[in-house]
């Protein structure tokens, strides 16, 4: 793929694309080429997609049902919330962590 076809796809993801993981992992390999490709075109999305990246790098190629170090959940964990918590619409300083990986929302009416 060429450099502005990466840049214009970089513009899409920026403008319209979610980035972010859902609790329920789903193998995808390609994910991460693909945004290893386009993070040094993207503004908006690139510490998300970074964060992303770096989830992935905690993806073993284990059997499916291996046991991971507690470490490993940790960050994996800590990347989940921090998406959540850039993802999340509305005053994102009144939401706190366990508010966002939990799926509620402050009840002030601001968000």
């Amino acid at each position: 793929m060429n450099k502005n076809k990466i840049a214009y796809l970089a513009g899409i993801i920026d403008g319209e694309g979610y980035v972010g993981l859902k609790k329920r992992y789903k193998n995808r390999q390609g994910i991460t080429t693909q945004y290893s490709l386009v993070i040094p075109f993207l503004i908006v999305k690139k510490e998300k997609a970074e964060l992303i990246i770096e989830y992935r790098k905690t993806v073993q190629k284990k059997p499916r049902f291996s046991v991971l170090s507690k470490k490993i959940v940790a960050k994996r964990e800590h990347i989940y919330i921090t998406l959540r918590r850039m993802n999340t619409k509305g005053p994102k300083f009144l939401q706190s962590p366990e508010a966002v990986s939990s799926g509620i929302s402050d009840d002030s009416g601001l968000s």
